[in-house]
């Protein structure tokens, strides 16, 4: 599919476009009104701030590992789906159903049904994202990809910004996240193009050795690939350390009271959506100007540094606005300028299979 040259509508164009930016926007709102706000505060009501910074800890690392064995399997099942419904949307609307979970009071129980939670997740978000590739042309792909982008800024503002309206009461703030998760395939798949049906598609014959096989990272030649893999997932690892933690931050070591700290989360989503944005527009610009990918990602990191340290050396609400400020510019002008070093290290590792 990828070696034929597509051609869609214009309002084949504006329906992927519309789809796209939504259903970034409905899933990472849900996402964030549970794992920014709610869950850290249920967690906190249950059994204390001290062993629910513990138990945040953990699970945060379980559904990432979870997460990323979803996306990875959901992505290859989708491939070789044979339908009527085409390839993608039957996993797309499968994922509905594992998203609405109920609000659960024992730790196991919260784990299991958080991964199973991201399973469903990714059920969705591993298709729409092949959808890129099978039924975008090659000149729309940055296009869409930047709408789905504008979708996850503005998503993860709102969700947090919703999260902290329901904080004292939670279960309704559970159930929304719930709805807006599902709604996202929903949505996707009524307004966006109806797939083509792939029955008649060749079965891909290829075994289980060969899809893991598909999964190896490149090793001969991929330098700019793996420094771009460490650097990428420092960065994250740097500025969600902080973020996720924003509400145990706020009431355990600055002692913020539950609905102060929720004021506080809703000031610094209002700040991180428009700073995001003006972030993402300005940087590309800035980047393509001096003509450089370089310097503006060693500038950014140095900034961004200083910007973690902010709610370290103030200690009060007021740092972590600062943080949110400071980190969020800088870290859309990172990604926007590593885009260009990512479209090569992706050349590289197709040659090196």
């Amino acid at each position: 599919m990828n070696n034929i040259e597509i051609k869609i509508s214009k309002t084949s164009r504006i329906r992927f476009s519309i789809s796209f930016f939504i259903f970034a926007l409905l899933w990472m709102s849900g996402l964030e009104i549970v794992a920014a706000v709610l869950l850290p505060q249920h967690l906190t009501n249950l059994m204390g701030a001290t062993a629910a910074t513990a138990l945040f800890g953990i699970l945060n690392a379980v559904t990432a590992a979870a997460s990323l064995i979803a996306n990875l399997m959901f992505g290859n099942f989708s491939d070789r789906t044979r339908s009527v419904f085409g390839r993608r949307t039957p996993w797309i609307v499968g994922g509905i159903s594992l998203l609405l979970m109920g609000v659960l009071n024992n730790s196991w129980a919260i784990g299991i049904s958080y991964c199973i939670c991201m399973f469903g997740l990714n059920m969705m978000i591993a298709p729409v994202i092949a959808t890129l590739s099978d039924r975008i042309p090659n000149d729309m792909r940055g296009t869409m990809s930047a709408f789905m982008s504008a979708g996850t800024t503005v998503g993860a503002s709102l969700g947090t910004l919703i999260g902290a309206r329901f904080i004292s009461i939670q279960i309704p703030g559970f159930i929304t996240a719930g709805v807006l998760m599902g709604v996202a395939g929903i949505f996707t798949v009524i307004v966006w193009p109806k797939e083509k049906s792939s029955k008649d598609m060749p079965p891909v014959k290829k075994g289980f050795g060969d899809i893991l096989a598909s999964f190896r990272p490149p090793v001969k030649g991929a330098r700019d690939f793996w420094l771009a893999f460490v650097g990428r997932s420092l960065l994250l690892f740097s500025y969600y350390m902080i973020l996720n933690y924003q509400l145990y931050i706020l009431e355990n070591y600055i002692g913020q009271g539950k609905e102060a700290a929720a004021a506080t989360i809703s000031v610094m989503s209002v700040i991180t959506m428009i700073v995001g944005l003006i972030g993402s527009i300005g940087s590309g610009a800035i980047s393509d100007w001096i003509g450089r990918r370089k310097l503006p990602v060693i500038v950014a990191s140095i900034l961004l540094a200083v910007g973690y340290f902010l709610p370290w050396i103030m200690k009060s609400a007021s740092s972590m606005m600062l943080f949110v400020r400071f980190c969020r510019s800088w870290l859309r002008c990172l990604r926007r300028s590593r885009s260009g070093a990512k479209r090569r290290c992706s050349a590289v590792q197709r040659r090196s299979r």
